[in-house]
């Protein structure tokens, strides 16, 4: 058996990435853990070989508490996979610096499921969790339930295509659809993506209540390495939001040149001025503050232009019907980040100078 339980901060520029995981497969209760009356078990579970599981008569109730941890003002999301019999109510809480619990999502479900609650924190302190199950059966009957896969992550975008399609969250994977795994710009096999020339390419679902993907005429910044195969006229490079005057947000390739252009929709977009090649990986940038759209390619601001946009919220699709299209390094934040923080994406690939120190607990 295994455990893997770890908790990461870093802190950059403001912004905080918490990840916390327990598959629960070891009998030694980690540090910081309170598992209760819940005992491992190894014939109900979900994933693995392990699950901790309770047995509840009419009433009666259990839970497991999470270690506590530290966050700031960010967008969190946990999840728990769970099995159980009926008449069980499992609910997952939090408590804000130890000092209320506070529902933030609860199931009746009955077979293997992932129950997943989002959080959106505005200030910097702690944060725990518990499960907590309970038997509210009208009747006098015992009935069990069985936890497993605890995971606590921030929403922060940033998919690395390291070999995986997931974001570094583990949640949210891009779909299988079209693509396959490439060298990436440093030709190290497999830590890039490729979509095959598609009209639907692949897509991703982001959260919308939290603004995980901006909408409306919310700030904010998306970045990526992209390669075309061929530089094709009016060919996409991503896009979300419907056909419609200013409600969709995206990059296409204009001219045979390869110049990137911000669409809005006809007749608002934003122009290129310099030629980029195909088959030559690219880092674009494109940032919103509001009131300007800008595009940075390879580090440098590329051209900008005053926008009134509306997006409207949709999946995030990558997709180019004319020639395929290598993709990496995608995260996007909801503010326009600096032209320093530009040139730090393009040459370290993180918002902050690679000589600074990363403070890390």
């Amino acid at each position: 058996t295994r455990l893997l339980l770890f908790l990461l901060v870093v802190f950059s520029f403001g912004n905080a990435q918490v990840i916390s995981y327990n598959d629960f497969e070891s009998t030694t209760v980690p540090a910081g853990w309170d598992y209760g009356s819940f005992t491992p078990n190894t014939t109900e579970v979900c994933n693995g070989a392990t699950t901790l599981g309770v047995t509840l008569s009419q009433g009666a109730q259990a839970e497991i508490r999470s270690p506590l941890y530290n966050h700031t003002n960010n967008l969190y999301v946990l999840a728990v996979n769970f099995k159980k019999t009926a008449n069980i109510k499992l609910s997952i809480q939090y408590s804000l610096d130890d000092v209320t619990w506070q529902n933030m999502v609860e199931s009746y479900a009955s077979t293997c499921t992932e129950l997943r609650g989002n959080l959106g924190l505005s200030s910097i302190g702690t944060v725990r969790f518990r499960i907590l199950v309970l038997n509210d059966s009208s009747t006098p009957i015992n009935v069990s339930t069985y936890i497993d896969d605890f995971k606590f992550a921030g929403y922060e975008v940033n998919y690395t295509f390291n070999n995986t399609r997931n974001n570094s969250n583990t949640f949210q994977p891009f779909s299988t659809a079209n693509t396959s795994f490439i060298s990436d710009r440093n030709a190290v096999a497999n830590n890039a993506l490729n979509i095959a020339a598609s009209s639907t390419g692949t897509s991703v679902t982001l959260e919308n209540t939290y603004q995980q993907l901006p909408s409306g005429n919310a700030p904010r910044t998306i970045s990526f390495w992209y390669k075309v195969g061929a530089n094709v006229n009016n060919s996409s490079i991503f896009a979300y939001g419907p056909a419609g005057n200013n409600t969709r947000f995206g990059m296409f390739i204009e001219g045979a040149d390869g110049r990137p252009i911000f669409w809005a929709n006809l007749p608002n977009q934003l122009d290129g001025v310099v030629s980029f090649p195909a088959d030559t990986w690219h880092h674009a940038v494109l940032t919103y503050d509001g009131t300007n759209i800008r595009i940075y390619m390879n580090g440098v601001l590329h051209t900008l232009r005053s926008f009134a946009i509306n997006t409207t919220f949709t999946p995030l699709s990558f997709f180019n019907a004319s020639t395929s299209l290598g993709l990496d390094d995608l995260k996007i934040y909801r503010y326009a980040i600096t032209d320093e923080q530009v040139s730090n994406l393009y040459h370290f690939n993180q918002l902050g100078d690679a000589g600074l120190p990363t403070i890390s607990a």
